[in-house]
């Protein structure tokens, strides 16, 4: 399981997500993945507020899951 946290600094923004390059996903923190397989991975997450998109560069985690 791999646990992040992340915040957005205008109040009342939402977050998107999308793991290993697949699509985006409404998201919240923390951000819970479970049942990931062995090896490495991507996360991108990007903060939305009611006047779109606050970063054009969504944030970018990479981990690796190990045995």
């Amino acid at each position: 399981t791999a646990t992040m946290r992340f915040t957005a600094s205008i109040p009342g923004s939402s977050f998107e997500c999308a793991l290993d390059g697949g699509g985006w996903k409404d998201c919240h923190s923390p951000l819970r993945l479970k049942n990931l397989a062995v090896g490495s991975h991507t996360v991108k997450v990007r903060a939305v507020s009611g006047e779109g998109l606050q970063s054009q560069q969504p944030l970018k985690v990479r981990f690796r899951v190990v045995k």
